[in-house]
């Protein structure tokens, strides 16, 4: 099973254009792939819908449907359930990255997956601290695609 952690800017980028490769990867992905991310996700989501329906254009139902098609591969998982030992490791690694992202960074590490982000700054800042189980869009599709070895 090849677990992916979803962040923010990747859900928000496949709403915005289901063709994208981003799309594309969260609708069509292989069996084995699996997708997660935090309860915090909704959260943003919801605060950020006046924003997505502006960019959209489309009309409400329209866009709650095109979330839920997005967002349906997605196990959502609270952030209640986080062992708070690698919650404040991934706040103390992202203190002076994005603490925002902190919740994404400890749910990878406890499922043991790989973090999926489009953010520069905070792959970059994870990459120079040595954290390498973050992958950009380009390399989730090379990682999900490549031929199971044996």
């Amino acid at each position: 099973m090849k677990k992916l952690v979803v962040d923010s800017n990747i859900a928000f980028s496949g709403i915005l254009n289901t063709d994208s490769k981003i799309g594309q990867i969260l609708l069509k992905a292989p069996g084995e792939a699996a997708f997660f991310s935090c309860d915090f996700l909704k959260s943003e989501i919801r605060e950020h819908r006046p924003k997505l329906l502006k960019i959209t254009k489309l009309p409400p139902g329209n866009l709650d449907e095109l979330e839920s098609l997005v967002l349906q591969k997605v196990q959502f998982i609270s952030e209640t359930l986080l062992d708070v030992d690698v919650l404040d490791k991934a706040e103390d690694v992202l203190a002076d990255i994005d603490p925002d992202d902190a919740p994404f960074l400890a749910l990878a590490w406890q499922l043991e997956a790989k973090l999926w982000s489009g953010d520069k700054k905070l792959r970059d800042g994870l990459l120079k601290k040595g954290y390498t189980d973050v992958l950009n869009t380009q390399e989730v599709h090379a990682w999900l695609t490549e031929e199971d070895a044996g």
